[in-house]
C-alpha cells in the first residue's frame, strides 16, 4: 500500500478531515481513500486540482505526490 504522509497532513490542515476534502472534490470518502492508498491512481488532473485546493505550490508537487511511503 502507498502512503502520502505530507499530502494527508495538508488535507487535514486545510479541511479538517478526508471526508470534508472528498466532499469538496465531489467524490466519496471511499474514492479518495482508494486514491490515497494506491488502489486507484491520482491523475495529473487530480494533482493540479488538489494543489489548487490545498495551496500546494507547483514547485512542491514532487514533495507531496511522489515522495511516498510503501508498506513492506
Amino acid at each position: 500500500m502507498i502512503h502520502y504522509p505530507l499530502l494527508v497532513r495538508q488535507i487535514i490542515k486545510k479541511y479538517g478531515t478526508q471526508t470534508n476534502f472528498a466532499k469538496e472534490l465531489g467524490i466519496t470518502k471511499q474514492a479518495l481513500s482508494y486514491k490515497l492508498s494506491g488502489k486507484n491512481g491520482i491523475s495529473n488532473k487530480d494533482i493540479a486540482l488538489w494543489c489548487q485546493l490545498l495551496d500546494i505550490p507547483l514547485e512542491q508537487i514532487g514533495k507531496y505526490f511522489f515522495d511516498v511511503e510503501f508498506d513492506k
